[in-house]
């Protein structure tokens, strides 16, 4: 480390420079705090050789593109294998659009923190190298320093790449493997059973939330059934849903029993586009159970949407 007001030469972590007394602010974390003497730090040039530039800039564009994977490039191992499993499970059970929010939100926050905080574990690294090779002159250790590779072996980081996709494309069969299995029964979610007919496609499955598409003499239907925890009730759930649908005609929020529960159901219909809700809330489980229904005609879910309706049951 080196002192930005006399360029004097430091111990990593010197609170104050030992030749002209100037305090030595510390960042180590992850916020927005900016080190902007890295150039003149002659052990980090020597370790990250040309790339130093890239740490120049206060937003890694690479860690917001590649996310874990460019930890992984940066050898930071244990970091990149953490975010990736948590990854491959907002895959499991994460809703697809819910999902794909969370993981561009959490590269962006990669981007934003990414170059402070590497060139810390940079700087650990480098202490850990000086103190392991404290014979070596100071010319002798930035030599080895140089010779000290930052990045890991790109065959290895697209065989890692391929695994993760492998995995996610195993997770992905044995879902639908079980859907298939299921509909020979009932589907479970939660608190919640019903029965798809084998017609139905599955498109999506991640346990709590199914999602299927129906045809019968050319008219499709899509269902989509889905639970969530929310600390509201249905009703406001319903008018958030109605508020979204601005543009749609809405019927009135009725009340439906079924199988002796009682859900709230509202339909929305604009030219080709006609969407029922059915939303329920159930004993103590602070989950909303929503069935949605939609087509681009008015009577193209009537069939299916009366075989689940009739066929829910409760646990």
């Amino acid at each position: 480390m080196i002192c930005t007001k006399c360029k004097n030469e430091l111990e990593e972590d010197a609170k104050y420079c030992n030749k002209c007394g100037q305090k030595i602010n510390s960042n180590k974390n992850w916020g927005f705090s900016y080190n902007k003497e890295i150039k003149n730090d002659e052990y980090l040039n020597a370790y990250l050789g040309d790339d130093i530039s890239l740490f120049e800039k206060k937003i890694s564009i690479f860690a917001i593109l590649l996310g874990p994977f460019y930890l992984l490039y940066r050898k930071l191992f244990a970091q990149s294998f953490i975010i990736l499993v948590i990854y491959i499970l907002s895959y499991q059970y994460l809703p697809p659009d819910i999902g794909i929010i969370f993981r561009v939100c959490f590269n962006l926050y990669l981007g934003i923190n990414f170059n402070n905080y590497y060139l810390e574990e940079v700087k650990t690294s480098i202490k850990r190298i000086k103190k392991k090779n404290q014979e070596l002159s100071k010319e002798e250790l930035l030599l080895k320093l140089k010779q000290t590779s930052p990045t890991t072996n790109i065959g290895l980081i697209i065989l890692i790449i391929l695994l993760y996709f492998i995995i996610l494309a195993l997770l992905q069969s044995k879902g639908i493997k079980t859907m298939d299995k299921a509909t020979k029964d009932s589907i479970e979610n939660n608190y919640l059973s019903y029965f798809i007919p084998k017609e139905a496609e599955i498109k999506t499955n991640y346990n709590n939330y199914q999602h299927f598409s129906y045809e019968k003499n050319k008219k499709k239907c899509y269902i989509t059934i889905y639970s969530q925890y929310m600390t509201k009730n249905e009703e406001e759930y319903l008018v958030d849903i109605s508020n979204n649908h601005n543009k749609y005609r809405q019927s009135d929020i009725k009340e439906v029993e079924i199988n002796k529960v009682i859900w709230l159901q509202r339909s929305f219909e604009k030219t080709n586009a006609y969407q029922d809700f059915y939303l329920m809330k159930y004993k103590d489980d602070n989950r909303i159970y929503e069935m949605r229904f939609d087509s681009s005609e008015k009577d193209a879910c009537n069939e299916i949407k009366s075989i689940i309706i009739k066929s829910i049951s409760y646990k």
